[in-house]
């Protein structure tokens, strides 16, 4: 029935005769069993290079979308009324429990990321620029800006960390070191605060104020999201997209909220929200202006000054703390962070030039094929779908827009963003994608006359969720593989129970974290082992630190590393290097 469909033909007499022949619950499942071991051989090889940070070959990417396709049009052609069936039952179980229901999709948002970042990812910050953050946010936590720059330049400084005169602080916006500060000070451990925000993320996704007709679908595309490797990971570590994600919902809850009732504390919280996405990720605001221009233009047409003022009188506070936290770090109020620290010329920032457009166009192809890996190979075929329904039919809302203006957007960013979770700058609003095609419903039974859209639905969700199955054991092990390699040097100095130590990491612990950016180290230097970076000059260590012993971390190629002694502490016995 599908193939008829996309060949706009009408199904014959005998197929759908050959349909009921084998149309039974058990053939259903023996076409979901067999997509999900199809994929296994594919999954293991994509999750390898994705965590080696290789690009994903062509073929495997075509596999990926053959397999999932093929189960999808063999199972509506097939078991049409085993799918609807199934679809009817869990509809009527589910609707009476919607508390239920909601409750445990909202507490395994939480949990799930939860035993993630505890059994998988360790608790770890595994990038620059997590650790980055997690420092932040330990300065924020004590009650100062900045930690006071510590001795030799940036020997003990780790990488998206940097020196600033007497000052030593990341290169981040203040917004969500400010959240990890918060639970620091509350004794919440800092590895949690994702997975409770995404926890929140998933709550509203299932608000009232959506307006979606069909409770059922909403269920189950709030359930997809939360089982994506996309928002487990992300969830699950110290990145700062998950409070952007969830501030993005509340502020288009906030937007539908005023609509509705028209209350001005709808604008103000609404104002309150954009100010802190503005303290959070600069250009996540200004992805959101186009979005926000059309709810303002075309869906409210009166009282617009009034929601103008009333927004941007809410979002000054936030304005004027960001320019604050500029003015003492930049020693100016209109220059961020960014602009000061990062002194790398190759740190890629927004770019208009040609050269950088047509990367950044090359780019948000391969984005979108490592978003259908993280999320699914049916996703963005079906978001794009239901955004073409909407369109034709005029019925877009704001929120529509703004998964679109982030794809156009980062268009200009030619990054994929270091070390990452799939397609991280998308994850902000990636949750309005589900959005979208759940509240599309209405606008495909008009475009797809012919279609069981009902039957397509349930076996594209029963795929994806197969699709999900199939693929997080991999992204799991991968990953958990990758952590353990990372915190090496660490392990090791461990395990010989150093004291009165220095540490300089001269190799990389693995592909993606290079040794600057495992020179992490408290403040204060007096922990017992501190780490070094491999520019570090050996004669200024032994000056500065005469009592600490000096070993040196490598890993050649094809061998195990080891740390070997190159200078004993000046006070203690001569020790020969191992």
């Amino acid at each position: 029935m599908l193939l008829c469909f996309l060949c706009g033909t009408k199904p014959r007499q005998d197929h759908i005769q050959l349909g009921k022949l084998f149309d039974n619950r058990w053939t259903l499942a023996a076409i979901l069993a067999g997509y999900f071991f199809a994929n296994l051989p594919l999954q293991r090889r994509i999750w390898a290079s994705l965590v080696a940070d290789r690009p994903v070959s062509g073929t495997l990417l075509l596999g990926l979308f053959v397999a999932a396709f093929g189960a999808l049009a063999l199972s509506t052609y097939v078991t049409p009324t085993a799918s609807e069936k199934i679809a009817t039952l869990l509809s009527d179980w589910m609707l009476p429990r919607r508390r239920i229901a909601l409750a445990l999709l909202v507490a395994s948002a939480a949990l799930v990321p939860i035993i993630v970042a505890c059994g998988v990812l360790d608790r770890f910050p595994n990038s620059g620029d997590e650790y980055a953050y997690l420092f932040q946010a330990e300065q924020f936590a004590k009650g100062h800006l900045w930690a006071k720059a510590p001795p030799l330049g940036d020997s003990f400084v780790a990488y998206r960390t940097w020196i600033v005169g007497d000052k030593w602080l990341s290169q981040y916006p203040p917004g969500w070191p400010l959240v990890l500060a918060t639970a620091i000070v509350a004794g919440i451990p800092t590895w949690s605060v994702n997975a409770v925000l995404g926890a929140g993320g998933v709550a509203s996704l299932v608000s009232p104020l959506w307006h979606f007709k069909d409770r059922a679908v909403l269920f189950a595309g709030a359930a997809l999201y939360l089982l994506t490797a996309f928002y487990i990971l992300n969830a699950a570590s110290l990145f700062s997209h998950t409070l952007s994600a969830l501030l993005i919902l509340l502020v288009c809850l906030a937007c539908l909220w005023y609509q509705r009732d028209r209350r001005v504390v709808a604008l103000v919280t609404c104002g309150a929200l954009l100010g802190l996405i503005g303290l959070t990720r600069y250009f996540s605001l200004v992805l959101l202006f186009p979005a926000l221009a059309y709810w303002l233009f075309v869906e409210n047409r009166s009282g617009r000054l009034r929601v103008i003022v009333v927004l941007i009188l809410a979002a000054l506070p936030f304005l004027a703390c960001l320019m604050a936290y500029q003015y003492w770090v930049t020693g100016s109020p209109l220059r961020d962070t960014y602009s000061l620290i990062t002194a790398d010329p190759d740190d890629v920032t927004l770019s208009l030039k040609p050269h950088a457009v047509i990367y950044g166009a090359q780019l948000t192809l391969y984005r979108l094929a490592e978003l259908s890996v993280w999320a699914s190979p049916l996703l963005l075929p079906a978001y794009l779908f239901c955004f073409w329904s909407k369109a034709k039919s005029r019925s877009l809302a704001f929120y529509d827009l703004i998964f679109p203006c982030f794809i156009l957007g980062y268009v200009f960013f030619p990054d994929l963003g270091g070390n990452r979770y799939g397609p991280r700058y998308y994850f902000d609003a990636f949750p309005l994608m589900i959005v979208t095609i759940v509240s599309s419903t209405s606008q495909l039974a008009l475009f797809a006359k012919g279609l069981n859209l009902r039957v397509l639905a349930i076996n594209a969700i029963a795929i994806s969720a197969v699709y999900l199955l199939s693929s997080l054991p991999f992204a799991f092990k991968d990953y958990h593989a990758q952590v353990v390699r990372r915190q090496e040097p660490y392990r090791l100095a461990a395990a010989r129970q150093l004291e009165n130590a220095i540490v300089v990491i001269e190799s990389p612990s693995a592909r993606g974290l290079e040794g600057d950016d495992l020179a992490r180290n408290d403040p204060d230097l007096e922990t017992p082992v501190l780490y070094a970076r491999s520019e570090a000059s050996m004669s200024e260590l032994r000056r500065r630190f005469p009592n600490r012993s000096i070993w040196l971390y490598e890993r050649e190629p094809g061998k195990s590393a080891d740390l070997k002694l190159a200078f004993p502490a000046a006070s203690a016995p001569s020790a020969q290097p191992r």
